[in-house]
């Protein structure tokens, strides 16, 4: 009897201790939506098509596979992606690897999978997706465009973030995917609680200069500054 209390004061403490991180974790990121890095930011009347889409959870850049600024197949394996060369917009989006193996079909996303993408920093991906056509906006799909400027830096950090073999292109080995348009590809960078897939979107997005906060560990830190730009 005399044991179990203090085990009991040990497990209200760990208790408090484990809410009292995720109550800081997620007030910080909030608190910085006030203070947006690139705050002097003006939206262009027009220039390129880029999207920023999430699915509640995680975030990927949309980008056009040709444009005026740049052609992603300068960089593109042209052998593995022939098939997608009459194709419009591609979409880059990071994460942990472990993570994406466990959310194949058919495949289960433990608790293990969960805490280890989280609090041990581990090897990340790129998946890539190939849409035939532009992206309708909406509530999920923010429509952004950049000048030719800002659309160079953005392309910039989003092949910064691949790793490619020295001889190949971005893609020689790549896997498949979540469908037969998507593919997963090496990426730079460690997956951990202090740095998300969606921190990895802010950071690509700060690059060329769009007005999100420092830190960005959930969609919303991205989504809802994209949104106030409508």
């Amino acid at each position: 009897m005399h044991v179990m209390r203090p085990m009991r004061r040990v497990g209200l403490w760990g208790i408090v201790t484990i809410a009292s991180a995720c109550i800081l974790y997620v007030s910080i990121a909030a608190g910085l939506l006030l203070f947006p890095a690139n705050a002097d930011y003006t939206p262009p009347e027009s220039g390129i098509p880029v999207y920023v889409t999430t699915n509640g959870f995680h975030t990927d850049i949309v980008v056009p596979l040709t444009s005026d600024a740049y052609s992603w197949w300068q960089r593109l394996d042209t052998v593995r992606f022939a098939r997608f060369r009459k194709h419009q917009f591609l979409a880059m989006g990071w994460g942990d690897q472990g993570f994406y193996e466990a959310s194949y079909p058919g495949r289960e996303i433990t608790a293990s999978v969960v805490l280890g993408a989280l609090f041990l920093p581990s090897a990340s991906q790129l998946h890539l997706t190939f849409y035939q056509w532009p992206l309708l906006a909406g509530k999920d799909v923010v429509l952004l465009h950049l000048t030719s400027t800002q659309y160079q830096l953005l392309v910039q950090r989003m092949l910064e973030s691949a790793v490619v073999q020295q001889g190949f292109r971005l893609g020689a080995d790549a896997i498949l995917g979540y469908a037969d348009n998507g593919f997963f590809v090496p990426a730079a960078g460690s997956y951990h609680v202090f740095h998300t897939c969606n921190c990895w979107t802010g950071e690509t997005l700060r690059a060329a200069g769009l007005p999100l906060p420092a830190w960005t560990p959930f969609e919303w830190g991205v989504l809802q500054p994209l949104n106030k730009l409508k």
